[in-house]
């Protein structure tokens, strides 16, 4: 009997090892792949945007026109225009300084669960066969999964094996990224969800027209690996029945490498694949040079809207493209288009040309959360802040009391007088909430520009006058903090 006693025993305490060594096992593999989500690489394009995860986000065949290209794609073409005008579900696989390989490699990865109608293939990349910048290699290298795809495009752009195998496993190129973590690299960035692979930037600036370039009509000879991608792309055309159009957005280019645009207008033309070169197109497309572009090589979101307009237009006459608005299916291309709308209010509320201006078009917006703040010696100020207080729907007795509202949902709350020792919270959100404290009596601090924190950041400007700080629900920032004395 003690014999069997001392068996079980000890069955029991190898069992107890095994099962220990299992758990150890299974804490060490899930503290690895969580290290690994965290540290990884997260955008193609910069700011945490990825066209990649936006695909992935995607259910199979519900993109009927794709875009392919680098910055200038995605700075030119916004899918959620395509949305709202005619209902066609497009997307922009598109990447920082994407180069020819990772055009291809790109638009394979999109095939795996895309069958486009229609695919637009940007041509910046001919003009180059090397990425300037070591931050667009990362992001054309490590921007999808692993797959044969991938590790194709991988061992066709980079010569260094030892490289090739730090892109393949990933670890060698993130580990250092404890450096710069973001608030991002630990939860998901909604719009690298829904978002449709389009930057919308408003930033203006003059841009030169490039006039020797669009001069120069001749075709140069086509280089061997411009050819070559060429070929490839059409001859996957055929394979997987596409439209293949090519094309140049409006952007500065040299002769040489008009020369070369030039060259596969021909080309192209030899096999009947559509081409436009949108440089000649500028006076159409009703392009500016001042007002219409961030800077000589990428359009900035009026010219974007302008340019894609165009591009509809000729979609809608020489396709049958269905509309799927209304469809659930294509709740993303909704959603992407509700934050399109809401950035458009947005800078048309930082472009407001004086106080009430500002304030009527804050009472127009949906989806935001604000607070204004009469602030120190606020009656003192010479902008007739007392009429603007009546403007905002607050009384003479509030005005004298100043303080801090709230508009919520559209509805004012008094939050506190410059007299209160309260401190008020307002959850926003799991992740994002404000503060609202008269710092000058609870802590002794001089200056009123911590009196409004957003995730413990002071978010005042002013120390006397009138503060707002409006925060948008849609792109879950704060997105102005303007003060007027």
């Amino acid at each position: 009997m003690d014999k069997l006693k001392d068996m079980i025993k000890e069955k029991s305490s190898a069992f107890v090892k095994i099962l220990r060594a299992l758990v150890f096992v299974a804490v060490i593999f899930m503290l690895v792949v969580r290290s690994y989500e965290v540290l990884s690489w997260k955008d193609t394009f910069g700011d945490y945007m990825s066209s990649t995860n936006q695909l992935y986000s995607t259910d199979e065949n519900l993109m009927d026109v794709v875009f392919v290209g680098s910055s200038h794609c995605y700075c030119g073409i916004n899918p959620a225009v395509l949305w709202e005008d005619n209902g066609i579900s497009a997307f922009n696989m598109a990447t920082s300084g994407q180069d020819k390989d990772s055009s291809y490699h790109y638009l394979m990865e999109t095939l795996k669960t895309q069958s486009p109608k229609v695919v637009f293939v940007e041509l910046w990349g001919l003009t180059f066969d090397e990425h300037l910048i070591e931050g667009n290699v990362h992001r054309n290298m490590m921007g999808m999964t692993n797959s044969q795809n991938s590790f194709a495009l991988i061992d066709k752009y980079v010569e260094d094996e030892e490289m090739q195998n730090a892109y393949k496993m990933k670890w060698p190129i993130i580990h250092t990224r404890y450096k710069e973590l973001d608030r991002f690299d630990f939860i998901q960035y909604d719009f690298s969800v829904y978002g449709r692979g389009a930057d919308i930037n408003y930033m203006a600036a003059y841009a030169y027209y490039p006039t020797e370039a669009v001069a120069y009509v001749e075709a140069d000879e086509l280089s061997q690996t411009n050819k070559k991608w060429v070929d490839d792309l059409h001859q996957l055309s055929i394979e997987e029945e596409f439209e293949l159009v090519f094309f140049l957005a409006p952007s500065i280019l040299s002769v040489e490498e008009q020369g070369q645009v030039n060259a596969v207008r021909d080309y192209a033309a030899e096999r009947e694949i559509p081409f436009f070169d949108y440089n000649q197109y500028i006076a159409d497309i009703g392009l500016e040079h001042y007002g219409d572009f961030i800077d000589n090589y990428h359009l900035n979101a009026y010219g974007a809207e302008k340019l894609t307009r165009y591009i509809g237009n000729y979609l809608t006459a020489n396709y049958q493209l269905e509309d799927h608005r209304g469809d659930e299916a294509y709740a993303l291309w909704d959603k992407d288009l509700e934050r399109f709308k809401q950035l458009k209010e947005i800078n048309r509320l930082k472009s407001a040309t004086n106080i009430r201006n500002y304030i009527s078009i804050l009472n127009e917006m949906d989806n935001i959360t604000w607070f204004v703040t009469f602030e120190g010696n606020y009656k003192d100020s010479d902008l007739g802040l007392e009429k603007v207080a009546k403007q905002l729907g607050l009384s003479d007795e509030q005005y004298e009391a100043g303080g801090t509202y709230a508009f919520i949902e559209g509805k004012l709350f008094k939050v506190m007088d410059n007299m209160s020792t309260q401190v008020y919270i307002y959850e926003l959100n799991e992740y994002d909430s404000f503060k609202v404290e008269n710092m000058a009596l609870t802590q002794g601090i001089k200056s009123n520009k911590s009196d409004i924190m957003f995730n413990v950041e002071p978010m005042g400007t002013v120390d006397d006058g009138l503060q707002f700080v409006v925060y948008d629900h849609i792109t879950g920032q704060v997105v102005s903090t303007p003060g007027y004395y």
